[in-house]
């Protein structure tokens, strides 16, 4: 089981999908694929803010096709135990002088709490989390 962040679902996203993320994702059942509720947040907001109607509706049609065709309700919440490690994170990083996005430190705490790695290109984002961190552009290029 693998979440997705952001960025590899709007890769998958696109009527032009990046072949190399296309790739890496080939490699694995769709149904080791899950995202999180800030993910869904952050995809949404990113459509909603698009101005022009009819670009919108492509991406809504696109974040269905993604929704339903490949994550089909495996989201997972931030809910007790991810914001225990989200919070043990940002204490931790607010100690080391780090600043970082509260969503993704809330994103690490989903993936810490329920011991899955997490796929995205932004590993300087999660490096210090503690995860298994998958970068699909880096793992499809062999690198």
């Amino acid at each position: 089981m693998i979440i997705l962040d952001t960025n590899v679902l709007s890769a998958l996203m696109s009527w032009e999908r990046n072949p190399i993320v296309v790739s890496w994702a080939n490699q694995y059942r769709v149904e080791d694929f899950w995202t999180t509720t800030i993910n869904i947040f952050e995809l949404r907001h990113g459509i909603e803010r698009v101005k022009d109607p009819v670009r919108r509706e492509d991406l809504n049609a696109m974040y269905r096709r993604v929704m339903v065709g490949m994550i089909s309700g495996r989201v997972l919440a931030v809910d007790e135990a991810a914001a225990h490690a989200g919070a043990v994170l940002k204490a931790r990083r607010e100690k080391d002088g780090i600043v970082q996005e509260i969503r993704d430190t809330l994103i690490a705490g989903v993936a810490v709490a329920r011991e899955m790695p997490l796929a995205t290109r932004n590993i300087r984002h999660f490096a210090d989390a503690g995860l298994v961190l998958i970068d699909p552009w880096g793992e499809a290029a062999g690198t």
